[in-house]
């Protein structure tokens, strides 16, 4: 019989996996159901993507500031705020009648799934001990996100025209998990599975000053990825493409204002301990962090797997209903296959993580995503759906396989202060990868259709099929002393105060050589494999 602990555990996973379903779920409903809600409220045709946009825009923007507001004031705390804030504007778009203001509320709405994501990465990976335990929870991490837009796109069709079910369905979801991570969640600190009678809360402190938090960052942050998500969704739009007006006034000022805040956060590091707030400020993203062993290359590997992932997502369900005039609820079943194998896919992940090489996972996972693509770009629209797009269907969600690896490697690399920050990391990483992918290929759509649409979708597909080839090339070149994802170590980033640098403890070596803040190691590269089964990473990479 289970122990108490044991289930407020798995309460605990329950939690924080199944609220990070809600914003994929949203997702996936408005996707479908976009057409027939936009017919009911007067919409025009070339305005209906706006729900969606401003709700990923508003998501993607505030993911960097809800991972630092978890590390610093609390992840439980904004995990259930999280929580709070989705039913109180869900259940407003239930009953919302007027486009103007159905679109500002999907905007308002996106702030609460922002916090979800982060914090409860940060939970999951300071609260539980390394294992099968937190291999299973971040595989249900991972399972989530592919399940809750699929599971989205099947109700967004089923309830398209009474779409206030949808919303409703989401603020009830969202009060239950709400509910039951102020039953289970652990306090700042808290392990659930002390690693010895006496060990029950860790050294880590929050709830730093108000004034200590780095609110400069946070708002040139959120500025240059607002401009800069809008620009791509305006690019995308707009008749005159990526040659619009606004579009190529926003990038240079979203550029301007991103590199502003690299300067900001490098100036942070570097500012003299000369007041008890200087003392205390630290950083937004702590710049040693891009010098953690291959946590670069881990991101800019996901950015291009998700980058066809999600694109080739979206265009099957234009192959569908454009191209083969297929209804909202047929095309949400014909997504069906693809719940099967992303939870199939993210169980074995969660089993296969503390056993198998993480590069080999990732070439497996961009191998199956590749291959869907290829056959997207290849099939004729009037070859049956078992022929050739239930393989595509099946294969698609490939990187499922490798999710909890890069999630778990992300956070063991930057240790257990910045967990949260990895998690909005990733997160940024994926809305970008999926914006961006999507400006690419409209661009590819509209250039390459001549006299067929078919022929701009086979150029979306070989796009996305060379995105997923580049990230196994990527893969290759940066990740082979990698090794064995669950049986790693954490390290840690953190700032010196004396000197102003960061320092980078590099998880699973023996004998605790650091990097410092340059990128240069304090020792000579390693080349062997430590006590744990993985092999040390050469800290000058």
């Amino acid at each position: 019989m289970a122990t108490a602990a044991q289930v407020r555990v798995w309460l605990t996973i329950i939690s924080v996996a199944g609220a990070t379903i809600l914003p994929t779920y949203i997702n996936g409903a408005l996707t479908i159901a976009l057409p027939t809600i936009g017919s009911q409220m007067g919409v025009d045709e070339k305005d209906l993507q706006w729900p969606v946009t401003v709700f990923s825009l508003v998501n993607g923007a505030f993911l960097l500031v809800a991972g630092g507001l978890a590390d610093s004031f609390g992840r439980r705390l904004v995990f259930v705020a999280g929580t709070a804030w989705l039913p109180v504007f869900t259940i407003p778009l239930a009953f919302c009648k007027d486009s103007t203001a159905f679109i500002a509320l999907c905007a308002v709405l996106g702030l609460g799934p922002a916090m979800l994501a982060p914090a409860g990465t940060g939970i999951l990976s300071e609260s539980l001990p390394d294992g099968k335990i937190k291999n299973a929870a971040f595989a249900a991490l991972g399972a989530g996100q592919p399940v809750g837009y699929i599971i989205g796109l099947l109700f967004g069709g089923i309830f398209a025209k009474t779409h206030a079910i949808i919303f409703l369905i989401a603020a009830a979801a969202a009060v239950a998990f709400g509910a039951m991570a102020l039953f289970c969640l652990p306090k700042d600190g808290e392990k659930l599975v002390p690693e010895s009678a006496t060990s029950g809360t860790s050294n880590i402190r929050r709830g730093a000053p108000l004034l200590a938090f780095d609110w400069v960052g946070a708002a040139l942050s959120l500025i240059g990825i607002v401009l800069f998500n809008l620009a791509l969704a305006l690019a995308g739009t707009s008749h005159r493409g990526w040659g619009a007006v606004t579009v190529l006034s926003l990038l240079p000022i979203s550029a301007a204002m991103l590199a502003a805040f690299l300067y900001w956060e490098r100036l942070i590091q570097r500012q003299s301990s000369s007041s008890s707030v200087a003392r205390l400020r630290k950083p937004l993203i702590p710049p040693g962090i891009w010098f953690a062993p291959s946590f670069s290359a881990i991101l800019a590997i996901v950015f291009l797997v998700w980058m066809g992932f999600n694109a080739l997502t979206y265009y099957c369900t234009l192959l569908y209903q454009v191209v083969q005039h297929t209804a909202p609820l047929q095309t949400s079943i014909r997504f069906l296959p693809m719940i099967g194998s992303g939870l199939l896919l993210n169980i074995i992940g969660g089993i296969v993580v503390g056993r198998v090489d993480a590069l080999y996972l990732i070439i497996a996972g961009s191998l199956c995503t590749a291959t869907s693509c290829a056959i997207f770009a290849l099939q004729n629209p009037a070859w049956s759906y078992a022929r050739a797009m239930l393989t595509a269907m099946l294969l698609l969600p490939g990187p499922d396989i490798f999710f909890p690896a890069v999630q778990i490697f992300a956070c063991k690399t930057v240790g257990p202060r910045r967990a949260a920050l990895a998690g909005s990391l990733f997160n940024i990483t994926t809305r970008l990868a999926t914006s961006i992918g999507l400006a690419i290929c409209t661009s590819i759509q509209a250039a390459a259709t001549k006299g067929s649409v078919m022929s701009g979708y086979r150029g979306v597909g070989w796009f996305c099929f060379s995105t997923s080839a580049l990230a196994i090339l990527v893969a290759l070149a940066t990740l082979r002393k990698v090794g064995i994802v669950g049986r790693m170590q954490e390290g840690e980033v953190e700032q010196d105060e004396a000197s102003g640098r960061d320092s980078i403890e590099l998880p699973s070596l023996s004998n605790g050589l650091a990097v410092n803040g340059n990128g240069r190691g304090n020792g000579h590269g390693y080349g062997h494999a430590n006590g744990h089964g993985v092999e040390s990473v050469d800290s000058k990479r």
